[in-house]
């Protein structure tokens, strides 16, 4: 499991760029101390992982997550496209997600859909392509995008742990998707470090 997640320092002259549009934030983070996040370099365990975790509380997500890797041990594409629903359903994914997650993944054995070479595309195009899947987030993709493909302008909008963080930071704003827009707009190519500030006052 160690190796499917890795926390990485983040930068100081990254963050402070940030915490130029936003001086609020050195109010909530010692920024004294290493600023690490969790990333997954493997895109597909990135994906698979965020359609678990979605709507799921932490205990259920850490729960699910073992107890695929104690079944199947090695979990990629052609593991988990040769899974039976039933063997999925085993660990507490629901049947929904098991749809989804197959479709992908068939996708991706058969070649027609290729994570490694979406990185290259820019945010839009990437979340237009993985759009087409049916019953596939914006939420989940935006997750990809922040922790596996490292781009620097997210900022999601139906993420509980944003929306708790914007909650802290502004606490005399309504955090509607509008504000939301507001500040994506604002930080622009910074959002994506934005997003781990406000992760981080959660913490």
């Amino acid at each position: 499991m160690n190796k499917i997640f890795e926390f990485i320092t983040i930068d100081k002259k990254e963050l402070m760029h940030v915490v130029e549009l936003e001086p609020k934030l050195s109010d909530k983070i010692d920024f004294s101390k290493p600023f690490t996040v969790r990333i997954m370099h493997d895109h597909y365990l990135c994906l698979l992982h965020s359609i678990i975790s979605e709507n799921e509380t932490n205990v259920n997500i850490d729960s699910i997550w073992h107890k695929l890797f104690f079944m199947f041990n090695n979990v990629n594409p052609k593991v988990i496209a040769s899974a039976s629903k039933e063997q999925l359903s085993a660990n507490g994914i629901a049947n929904d997600k098991i749809s989804l997650i197959k479709a992908i993944t068939y996708d991706i054995v058969d070649k027609k859909l290729k994570l490694d070479k979406l990185v290259k595309e820019d945010t839009e195009a990437i979340k237009k392509i993985l759009l087409k899947y049916k019953g596939l987030s914006e939420w989940v993709i935006d997750i990809l995008l922040l922790c596996s493909y490292m781009k620097s302008d997210i900022l999601p909008f139906d993420d509980p742990d944003v929306k708790k963080g914007l909650s802290i930071l502004y606490a005399e704003q309504e955090i509607t998707k509008d504000f939301i827009s507001e500040c994506k707009n604002k930080f622009g190519s910074n959002s994506s470090m934005f997003t781990f500030c406000l992760w981080k006052i959660n913490s």
